[in-house]
């Protein structure tokens, strides 16, 4: 498989804040302004598209016939050759990367936050920035976490503009994902329908509610820092966050893949960097999930960095992590709605 992180430029087109777990691409050691984030990530580069058309049957083979309703997204290389991104509905309303900076930059502006990483995957199909916002959320027994602004977007038809926040335990680099299921969490926007362009301005009025959003989602994690979790329940939460579904071929395989992820994310709950605070809680029964999603299942795996990157923004792992803290919540009687 291709490196998820794209190359197109001729280079690593991705830039994290110097300490970041990853390091992938050009590394900074202080945060950056618009400016400098957007060439150093790779991301000052423009969609185009084209017509799409056919090949006519065997018997006029030089004849092309006009697809009407899908149009082609394409970049260009430094030197003009087309990069082909994807095949879209010619509804599809493309959100230029420009237009994705604009979005974050008028919440900076309001907010005082900084660059700290973005990139470029898949030759361009997909592009993320994030921004760390000012100041940190306190868990009561547990480390300060930082507090993040992520922007993802699609030019392939397959991911939805995305704005949302996220949090990263410093003490032990875990990338959180705690939604709140509710419009505060962040929000979503599809390329077809309505003015799209709009709606990624209005968009930015998103970090009025970052203050609002943090402090409900400190107040959940701050209960269950404090909730008791009996090992048994523990090994109950686990075991419905990594179950066994597979049927036919390949199911002992799979169960043994599973049952290892269980024994794995059990002993983090115990061991795993940063967890000896949080450990007997519920908090520390989301972290060891974290943790294994994050750093511990890539020990030892050949999977190339980049791909680990994709699974935690935008893949399983984002989702697994989303499923453990809801567990946990109904498991200790915190309420997340």
């Amino acid at each position: 498989m291709a490196h998820e992180i794209s190359m197109v430029s001729g280079r690593a087109e991705v830039f994290a804040l110097g300490g970041m777990w990853h390091g992938l691409g050009q590394v900074v050691q202080t945060a950056q302004n618009r400016k400098e984030a957007e060439v150093l990530s790779g991301t000052d580069y423009v969609v185009q598209f084209a017509s799409v058309f056919g090949q006519a049957p065997h018997w006029a083979p030089n004849m092309m016939v006009a697809i009407p309703d899908r149009v082609m997204q394409y970049r260009t290389k430094p030197d003009g050759s087309p990069v082909y991104l994807g095949t879209v509905s010619n509804k599809f309303q493309t959100i230029q990367n420009a237009q994705a900076w604009d979005a974050m930059d008028a919440i900076l502006g309001e907010s005082g936050a900084a660059y700290t990483s973005a990139g470029v995957l898949r030759d361009g199909r997909r592009v993320f920035i994030q921004a760390r916002m000012p100041g940190e959320v306190v868990i009561a027994g547990d480390g300060p976490i930082q507090k993040y602004l992520t922007l993802a977007n699609g030019h392939d038809g397959s991911l939805a503009f995305r704005l949302y926040f996220t949090a990263t335990r410093i003490v032990c680099q875990n990338t959180l994902s705690a939604s709140l299921r509710d419009a505060d969490s962040g929000v979503t926007l599809r390329h077809i329908g309505g003015d799209v362009s709009a709606r990624v301005r209005e968009a930015a009025g998103v970090v009025g509610r970052a203050n609002a959003y943090f402090a409900a989602v400190a107040a959940r994690m701050d209960a269950l820092a404090q909730a008791k979790a009996d090992v048994v329940d523990v090994q109950r939460f686990i075991a419905e966050v990594y179950p066994d579904h597979s049927t036919g071929i390949g199911t002992r395989k799979v169960e043994h893949s599973r049952k290892c992820q269980r024994d794995d994310v059990m002993i983090a709950y115990g061991t795993a960097p940063g967890h000896a605070e949080i450990q007997g809680t519920w908090w520390g029964a989301v972290n060891a999930v974290t943790w294994h999603e994050d750093h511990g299942k890539w020990l030892g795996s050949t999977v190339k960095v980049e791909r680990r990157v994709e699974a935690m923004a935008f893949g399983a792992g984002n989702d697994r992590k989303q499923q453990a803290f809801d567990l946990a919540c109904d498991f200790a009687g915190v309420t997340r709605d």
